[in-house]
């Protein structure tokens, strides 16, 4: 719970602007630290710097990357252009690295490059347990995990 709180704190207003909703953002944070099993300080300042790399249309690096997937950083939605949520293009980024060859060295690109020297790990491990993600978030809407979910609120008012 300690990490949970940690993590919220340092991740859930870049999140909140960025439009991840709190059971989204406790997704990923579950899902980070259950693979990393690295602290909330290191996952949450992970998420926060993922987020913000997510939607950095002016890192060469970061877009050609998705380029090279296939991946548009942006959509249209009610006739405007607009960058995707940082949920949506992690969801796009697990599907397309979880098809390319283990050997692929599109794969390293995309944590060196998205995820960057410092938050690789944390990248890879909810881009490769996505599965959990969702399972977190299904888990969040039936009540079960209802006790991470109101800690996550009392962080949030603490």
């Amino acid at each position: 719970m300690q990490d949970m709180a940690e993590a919220t704190s340092l991740v859930g207003s870049t999140a909140g602007q960025l439009g991840v909703t709190e059971k989204q953002m406790s997704a990923l944070i579950g899902t980070a630290e259950a693979s990393t099993k690295t602290g909330g300080k290191k996952i949450g300042n992970g998420l926060k710097s993922l987020m913000l790399n997510l939607t950095n249309l002016n890192s060469s690096k970061i877009v050609g990357t998705f380029d090279k997937l296939g991946i548009s950083m942006t959509e249209v939605e009610n006739g405007t252009q607009k960058l995707k949520s940082p949920i949506k293009l992690l969801e796009e980024l697990s599907n397309k690295s979880k098809d390319l060859d283990k050997n692929d060295p599109l794969r390293s690109e995309i944590l060196m490059n998205i995820g960057q020297k410092y938050q690789a790990n944390v990248l890879s491990a909810v881009l490769s347990n996505w599965d959990t993600y969702e399972k977190m978030l299904k888990d969040y809407d039936s009540g079960e995990g209802s006790a991470a979910v109101e800690a996550n609120c009392l962080c949030l008012v603490a």
